[in-house]
C-alpha cells in the first residue's frame, strides 16, 4: 500500500469515529431530555457580564481602526495623483 490508500483509510476511520461519537452524544442527550432544550433557557444560563467595559473597548477599537483604515486608503490614493 502507498501513502495516498493510508491518507484515505486514515480519513476515513476518523471521520467514522467522529460520526460514531456524534451519535453517541446525541443520543445521551435524548435520554437524559435535554433534546427539548428551549433557545431562552440556554440565553438565562449564560453567565451575563456586569459591566460593559469589554464591549465598549471593542467597540473603541473598531472605529479607531475604521478610522485609520480610511485614513491610509485616501493618503495612498492622493499619493497616486501626484507621482
Amino acid at each position: 500500500m502507498n501513502w495516498e490508500s493510508d491518507e484515505l483509510i486514515g480519513n476515513f476511520e476518523l471521520m467514522r469515529w467522529f460520526v460514531v461519537w456524534q451519535i453517541l452524544c446525541a443520543i445521551g442527550s435524548y435520554l437524559q431530555r435535554k433534546h427539548l432544550v428551549d433557545v431562552t433557557e440556554i440565553y438565562n444560563q449564560l453567565s451575563r457580564e456586569k459591566t460593559k467595559k469589554p464591549e465598549a473597548f471593542q467597540a473603541g477599537y473598531l472605529v479607531i481602526l475604521l478610522v485609520l483604515s480610511l485614513f491610509w486608503l485616501l493618503w495612498t490614493i492622493a499619493g497616486e495623483e501626484f507621482d
